[in-house]
């Protein structure tokens, strides 16, 4: 293999790796927490949720009283599922949130994982 090939592939490994790293920290990690409450409407289809402290906010939202979510993001059907799951059944849960945009002018859920 050449040089200028070799050097080519390593540019992009090298782009890749940062791509990937820039990906993996735009969030944040809650948790374990307990979920207190679920909160609905603002005259949308929107969901938050609340674990009775004030939430993380990494992307500085106007608003930090809940996790939200909007049925036009994706995972909202997925993330309401699991929200209520672990609240009916007192289970904890980790909290994944969007470090550089908000839902609802609140922190941004992008994930939620139960824990047994």
């Amino acid at each position: 293999m050449n040089s200028r090939v070799k050097t080519m592939s390593l540019g992009f490994l090298a782009a890749s790796f940062a791509f990937t790293t820039q990906i993996a920290s735009a969030q944040t990690v809650v948790g374990p927490v307990t979920i207190k409450g679920i909160t609905t409407g603002w005259g949308g289809d929107f969901f938050g949720v609340s674990t009775g402290t004030t939430a993380a906010n990494p992307a500085n939202c106007p608003t930090a009283d809940t996790y939200s979510s909007s049925s036009v993001e994706s995972g909202y059907r997925t993330y309401l599922a699991a929200a209520l799951t672990a609240l009916s059944n007192g289970q904890s849960v980790t909290i994944v949130v969007d470090n550089v945009s908000c839902s609802n002018n609140r922190p941004k859920l992008i994930g939620l994982n139960i824990s047994a």
